[in-house]
């Protein structure tokens, strides 16, 4: 009897240490339970996860829709403008906007060097040329930088066609421009042809003609006007040998004889009557003395008062 419980004193102790052994190890047991679906689950929890794709905006669409199948996406493109035109060449276009669903990415694209439109299916928002007419070639080419109009440069023409252009114009002024001034500047507007004249020159009506007229080989100088007729100088006639003075006369002796006496005048004249000897006087029935004279109305002779 008293072996017996001996061994059953001895053995309680062993039970007891391997209840604690159990209950220290319940707990590791409960975080990772050790049930067959544990892994299925954790596989599908990640599957399920979408997978990561950076923004591709800016990108060309080759590397897009590469970043995109990398990251398990199908890619997809159209043309972000109001053209409708399809994307062939996929170096060739830059990404503007990207639409993600579950699987799929779609990239809306425009051709590179174009602007992004402000919406999709938008039109392109090109900068239009500014108006340089007026302008020197230097100034254009900074009003263009100021537009933001980099690709395109101002290449100067002679609207005269006897004007050469030199290799410097930076201080010609520019007379018009092709494309003129609100015209849109697209990727494909490399030059900006300009007319310009040099400085103090003025811009012609029409280009093609010529700044001397007699460059024109079509010219036709005007006639030359005929010299006015020299003044014709009349020689006046000689003058005729003019005849000596004559001697002067003698001067007159007195007259040692009596002067004759003056007629007596004529009777009975009547007033108005026609007379004959000038200068005579005559009387009439009464005695009034008249002369025989004319007056400044009427040069006949008449007997007249005295």
């Amino acid at each position: 009897m008293t072996s017996r419980r001996t061994n059953i004193s001895v053995a309680l102790p062993v039970v007891a240490a391997l209840a604690a052994l159990g209950a220290c190890a319940a707990p590791d047991d409960a975080k990772n339970p050790a049930t067959p679906g544990s892994s299925a689950s954790a596989q599908a929890a990640a599957s399920a996860a979408p997978p990561r794709l950076d923004d591709q905006t800016g990108n060309q669409l080759n590397v897009a829709a590469t970043a995109a199948r990398e990251a398990g996406f199908t890619p997809s493109s159209h043309d972000s403008s109001d053209q409708s035109r399809t994307p062939l060449r996929p170096s060739g276009w830059t990404v503007c906007f990207e639409e993600r669903m579950a699987k799929t990415v779609d990239f809306g694209v425009v051709k590179a060097k174009e602007p992004c439109p402000k919406r999709d299916k938008g039109p392109l928002p090109w900068p239009r040329l500014p108006d340089l007419v007026g302008l020197t070639t230097d100034r254009a080419t900074d009003a263009l930088r100021d537009e933001g109009i980099d690709s395109a440069t101002v290449h100067v023409v002679s609207p005269y066609k006897d004007v050469t252009v030199p290799a410097k114009t930076g201080d010609w002024e520019i007379c018009s421009t092709d494309p003129q001034a609100g015209a849109d500047v697209t990727s494909a507007l490399r030059v900006v042809e300009a007319e310009a004249v040099k400085a103090g020159t003025s811009c012609p009506k029409t280009s093609g003609g010529y700044l001397d007229p007699a460059n024109d080989p079509a010219y036709t100088p005007p006639p030359k006007p005929k010299p006015a007729p020299k003044p014709t100088l009349t020689q006046p006639a000689p003058a005729a040998p003019s005849a000596p003075a004559p001697a002067p006369a003698p001067a007159p002796q007195p007259s040692r004889t009596t002067e004759a006496p003056a007629p007596a005048p004529v009777q009975g004249v009547w007033p108005g009557s026609f007379c004959s000897e000038h200068g005579a006087y005559g009387r009439t029935a009464k005695g009034t003395l008249m002369r025989c004279t004319t007056t400044a109305t009427d040069d006949r002779y008449r007997w007249r008062a005295a």
